[in-house]
């Protein structure tokens, strides 16, 4: 048929499409006047989003309480049981699922990898087989995109004559072996590429209605036709004598110059090819619903093609009201960061609820943007219709699912545990809160107490070892509670668990399906039949359902490479929540928004790189390889944003958002928005001219309090009642230097948890060295034996028996006391000759007269040497840094000193009164060198005496009420950490100047 024939007509882009495609429906379009049955009608839109608000529009315009709906679908959802010619083959063969192809390209990619060994990326990919599953995501978008521009696979090597470089070949090497193997794949099983059939039977339409015309009117509306086969449907339909094709915002005011330059960037790109495809003129294209408006022309000079952008100063001189009246009811919003970018977009759709009708929609391609608007419109307890929703794997079983993964790939770390325990679908056969209760306090008393060992029998062991020693090594103040029924319920459940998860813990290559099912009942036990209840059971049903059709398609392979293609499929399943159907606010990705019309529209995002998003042409195509295919480059994509952006500003209430700053790094405003500013500037119209609202304000006003009162610094004065009267050697300098965390911890009862899965820290070095060392000088405290060395090691061998399956522990910690364990032993023959007998770990307790009341002074010596000419040398073995003489002289640090006085005075039980002659710390790392000597160079009597003196003073002030317990006072480190700056709030009072 010829051009004249083609029924081709536009809506422009500030007009309401879908409103004004129902009320010409309602009249008869396309065969005229009539009283039309809608049932003979088909209309194709390009989303089934755009098909239920037809049908919405459909009902309001008709007016009436019943109405008999016309077949609306989506253009691309074309089914064979309507290709009814009898001379067409319609018999195609089934689409492979996303799932089947996905797992087909893994077992390629295995392949490839096993033949081309010398490749680096082979290397890299047999060094790490999940790398495999984001190479065959690649490929399956190449895939796509050469199925979508209908470029068969078999054309592959026609790139090879391209010049390139030497990675480009390898790659060429793997998409050869796909182009051979693949097709052998879908051609033996009688299966074909999803897009290759969709275009297949869209094509087929196209013939189908060329041959046999529907009765009934058709028509094909909004769609820009940016696939080829939907080009050819799309023409068939403008040539029936009863069919219409509507284009979305085809522009007819912009001049011919201006057209012949419309470039794969510009909006109009798309629908300039399809009326060339059609063969017609862009002005024999009928306009419904009216002229378009000033804010179409707005739009046209804003996407003006960059080669005439000149004309601007002529086309726009004197143009100030136009502008301003095509730019009403618009905002220009920027912000200084995405957080702030977010509260702005929250508040103006939880203004609009304030209205008594009437609908908002964030559109934007950011979804970190989409979820902060979630979460800053929960300060209202408002939610919203995210159209694209949330992936399943967020979401109850599904959840449970990757956090069971995720413990499996971190050999049951206690994090990882401890995660999967909190789930609030856990429980392992037992009574929830009974589960609970015992997760508790295996939190406590194991996964917080110390490193626990690798795996579960890692897990077993270590929980053994804590509870046969739990009476006999201090334990967390919150674990002291626990009875001997806590622990056998600990212990049960840790049965439980291993017993659970033991079966994911075998580290055997085995099938898909195999490695499928024992997570899946695993995970039944571990959630009982809630697992398959919940609002995500029936997709996560569909989805495993899948997995088990198309396991056999997976490689053998150890459990987390399996897991990692889990976990990636449940990613793509999306979920979208309907705790709210009937809200009148929506967040919308581009595709979605497409025709939608809502009041009001906020357009979001718009960062250079975001909104348009840059070219890119991929991995596997560069632009030589696309122009040998014929295929689009990648500019094309932002042709079809600046179609998706001027379809949405023409909306009746528009505000465009950009911020200055994404994370820390500097943002750009997009470049339409920047165009905006330039036609603006051009017209005469200022910012200032749209009477802006103060958004950005309003927004720092949320969290901004109506008055200023910096927090001072914390100054508790507990009665002296409630003060501590028994204090440690080493708490002292505590009191000393940090007062304030003597009252959290000795007044109120405050102790810091230890993190849970914490790394083996010096503190638990230097607690395994001192043990062993300690119970060796306590073995032979006055002749060490001639197997000295032996004894010690066998010792230490024994403390470090618990952590024997801790591979950091045993590789580094253990080597380390080897080196000191010779240290020690040869620097023991040097200070045993001047020693009569060695006492190690001993305890001292000295009453202390303060005022009226007695304060008890204790200390646990590390060892004291009693010489021969009958003083003392006391000795402590430190696995830090030990105190300089200037902080012990300045009494920062009075540990020996005070540990000398106690001495002097019978403290120590057995040891009668000593004077003490030298006092020494002992560094012990067993690095390079594994040991050193640090003798204090002070008189060690004189500084006892003095210290002893200066605590009695202290003590004393604090039988004070006035005498408040300040935070942070003298720490060596201004920098540093304290337990309990948290509790002070030390950031505010610092930040405050209050800091004296």
């Amino acid at each position: 048929m010829g051009k004249e024939h083609a029924h081709v007509f536009t809506i422009a882009c500030d007009a309401p499409f879908l409103d004004i495609l129902a009320k010409e429906i309602l009249t008869g379009f396309p065969i005229g006047p009539t009283e039309p049955s809608l049932a003979s009608w088909t209309i194709l839109v390009p989303t089934r989003r755009a098909a239920r608000e037809l049908q919405l529009k459909l009902l309001r315009e008709s007016k009436l309480a019943a109405l008999v709906l016309p077949t609306i679908r989506p253009i691309g959802d074309i089914d064979e049981d309507g290709l009814e010619a009898d001379d067409i083959d319609t018999r195609l063969p089934n689409a492979i699922s996303a799932i089947g192809r996905q797992f087909i390209l893994i077992g390629l990619i295995d392949d490839w990898v096993k033949d081309n060994p010398h490749l680096r990326l082979a290397q890299e990919i047999s060094r790490s087989p999940q790398q495999a599953q984001a190479l065959a995501a690649s490929l399956e978008e190449l895939i796509d995109s050469l199925e979508t521009e209908e470029v068969s696979l078999e054309r592959l090597p026609e790139a090879y004559f391209i010049d390139l470089a030497g990675h480009r070949e390898a790659i060429l090497g793997l998409l050869d072996l796909i182009r051979i193997k693949l097709p052998a794949v879908f051609h033996a099983e009688g299966l074909m590429g999803a897009k290759e059939r969709r275009s297949r039977l869209i094509r087929l339409e196209a013939q189908r209605l060329r041959d046999t015309p529907p009765k009934g009117p058709m028509i094909a509306a909004g769609s820009t036709g940016t696939i080829a086969a939907t080009r050819e449907l799309l023409k068939a339909i403008s040539q029936l004598d009863n069919g219409a094709v509507i284009l979305p915002g085809l522009d007819q005011d912009m001049d011919d110059e201006s057209w012949r330059s419309v470039s794969p960037q510009h909006p109009q790109y798309a629908l300039k090819q399809l009326i060339d495809d059609f063969d017609i003129e862009r002005k024999d294209i009928a306009q419904l619903g009216g002229k378009a408006g000033n804010r179409a022309w707005v739009a046209s000079e804003l996407m003006r093609p960059s080669e005439v952008a000149d004309r601007w100063q002529v086309t726009l001189a004197g143009q100030k009201d136009r502008m301003k009246d095509g730019l009403a009811n618009f905002s220009l919003l920027e912000a200084l960061d995405k957080n702030e970018e977010a509260t702005i977009i929250a508040l103006i759709m939880r203004r609009e609820l304030e209205k008594p009708s009437g609908d908002v929609a964030l559109v934007t391609p950011d979804r970190d943007l989409a979820r902060r608007v979630k979460s800053a419109l929960l300060r209202w307890n408002v939610h919203v219709d995210d159209s694209a929703g949330e992936p399943l794997v967020r979401f109850g079983a599904a959840s449970l699912l990757a956090l069971l993964m995720e413990a499996v790939a971190a050999e049951f770390s206690s994090a990882s545990l401890c995660a999967l325990f909190t789930h609030h679908l856990a429980k392992f056969e037992f009574e929830r809160q009974e589960f609970q209760r015992a997760a508790r306090n295996i939190e406590l008393a194991v996964f917080r107490a110390t490193p626990i060992g690798v795996g579960l029998d890692g897990l077993k062991k270590s929980f053994g070892h804590i509870a046969e020693t739990r009476k006999g090594v201090r334990q967390h103040s919150l674990a002291t509670h626990l009875v001997d029924d806590d622990w056998v319920q600990m212990g049960n459940c840790i049965e439980r668990v291993v017993e659970t998860l033991a079966p994911l813990a075998e580290n055997k290559i085995g099938s898909f399906s195999e490695h499928l099912e024992r997570l899946i009942s695993a995970a039944e036990r571990i959630a009982g039949p809630e697992f398959w209840h919940g609002d995500e059971a029936e997709s996560l049903e569909t989805l495993i359902t899948s997995l088990r059709l198309e396991a056999h398609r997976f490689p053998a392979c150890h459990f987390n490479r399996a897991a990692t293609a889990i976990r990636h499929q449940l990613q793509l399943v999306l979920m979208r929540e309907t705790r709210n159907p009937g809200t009148r606010l929506a967040i919308l990705g581009l595709l979605e928004a497409r025709l939608i019309r809502p009041q009001t529209i906020i357009l979001g995002g718009l960062n250079e790189g975001k909104w348009p998003r840059l070219p890119d042409a991929g991995p596997w195509l560069n632009r030589p390889m696309r122009d040998v295919f014929e295929m689009q480059q990648p500019e094309r994509q932002i042709g079809q944003t600046a179609h998706d952006f001027v379809q949405a500003f023409g909306a009746e209430r528009v505000f465009l958002s950009y911020s200055r700053r994404d994370g820390m790094e500097p943002a750009l405003a997009s470049r339409w928005i920047l165009r905006l500013t330039a036609i603006m500037a051009a017209a005469g119209l200022k910012p200032d001219d749209l009477a802006p609202e103060p958004w950005q304000r309003w927004a720092m006003q949320l969290d901004e309090p109506g008055e200023i009162s910096p927090f001072k610094k914390p100054l508790p004065r507990p009665p002296v009642a409630a003060r501590p009267n028994r204090l440690s050697v080493t708490r002292i300098e505590t009191l000393i230097r940090d007062p304030y965390a003597i009252y959290a911890n000795s007044v109120l009862g405050l102790e810091p948890l230890p993190d849970i899965s914490a790394k083996p820290d010096v503190a638990l070095r230097g607690t395994l060295f001192h043990a062993a060392i300690g119970e060796f000088f306590g073995t032979y405290p006055e002749a060490l034996p001639t197997t000295a060395l032996e004894e010690l090691v066998e010792l230490g061998s024994k403390h470090f028996r618990p952590y024997q399956d801790n591979s950091e522990i045993m590789s580094f910690w253990w080597l380390r006391f080897l080196r000191l364990a010779n240290w020690v032993i040869e620097n023991e023959k040097s200070l045993r000759l001047s020693t009569e007998k060695v006492v190690a770990e001993v305890k001292g307790v000295l009453e202390l007269p303060i005022g009226d009341a007695r304060f008890t002074l204790s200390a646990r010596a590390d060892r004291i040497d009693i010489l021969v000419d009958g003083t003392a040398r006391i000795i402590d073995f430190k696995s830090g840094e030990p105190p300089s003489a200037k902080e012990i002289n300045a009494r920062f640090s009075p540990q020996l000193t005070l540990e000398a006085a106690m001495l002097e005075q019978g403290a120590f039980a057995g040891l009668g009164k000593l004077q003490t002659r030298e006092l020494t710390y002992i560094k012990i790392t067993g690095g390079v060198p594994p040991g050193e000597m640090r003798p204090v160079n002070i008189n060690a009597m004189d500084a006892a005496h003095d210290h002893l003196a200066g605590l009695i003073e202290l003590l004393a002030k604090y039988t004070r009420v006035e005498q408040a317990y300040v935070p942070r006072f003298g720490l060596q480190n201004e920098d540093e950490e304290a337990d309990f700056d948290h509790l002070s709030r030390y950031r505010e009072w610092m930040l405050s100047g209050d800091v004296p």
